[in-house]
């Protein structure tokens, strides 16, 4: 996993906490009203995005690494042969 691949975790970490906090400052300034089931609802939503993004780019930097490995063992079979 290199460092772009951790960045666009933590954005998409920062942009789903960021809507929370929305969510959060306009039920308190009375704009919104939810209910305890709606923060649960708010809460798990938030945390399954979080972690299907988290597992998306988990799984796109396996293939890219496993599709450039498979690429790099080619090229040096050729090489070698």
């Amino acid at each position: 996993m290199n460092s772009h691949d951790l960045d666009l975790f933590a954005l998409i970490a920062g942009a789903l906490l960021f809507v929370e906090a929305i969510v959060v400052l306009l039920h308190q300034l009375g704009a919104i009203q939810m209910s305890a089931w709606g923060w649960a609802a708010l809460g798990l939503g938030l945390m399954t995005l979080a972690g299907i993004g988290a597992v998306v780019q988990l799984v796109r930097t396996e293939l890219r690494r496993t599709t450039g490995a498979e690429s790099d063992s080619t090229t040096g079979s050729q090489i070698g042969g």
